[in-house]
């Protein structure tokens, strides 16, 4: 930037300025609530908002996102505490089951 530019005595800046601060101060706040509801709400979002009769799309995407909270930590019991299971490990079978087995398939 330059260092020797003075803003403080130049008039259309100053004109400038206040003309921001003048149409920046009348809606500011509002356009960005009339934004978010321009928006189009997402089908997933809808479509929990038609099954849940829900009014209001904020309240769609915290349900949603309470939903996958609730998801993940079932996910993660199941997965950590939910019971033992033998997934890829090797099973120990002596020769007279092995024998039950082969004698039980082949008749």
């Amino acid at each position: 930037m330059n260092e020797d530019l003075n803003a403080n005595g130049n008039p259309e800046i100053d004109k400038a300025l206040k003309e921001f601060a003048v149409n920046s101060a009348k809606d500011m706040s509002y356009k960005a609530v009339k934004f978010y509801n321009e928006i189009e709400a997402p089908k997933m979002v809808k479509l929990t908002m038609k099954l849940a009769n829900l009014k209001e799309q904020k309240q769609a995407e915290y349900a949603l996102f309470g939903f996958v909270i609730l998801a993940i930590g079932i996910s993660f019991y199941l997965l950590f505490w939910g019971g033992h299971f033998n997934i890829g490990g090797k099973t120990m079978i002596t020769s007279e089951e092995m024998n039950k087995i082969m004698n039980v398939s082949s008749e």
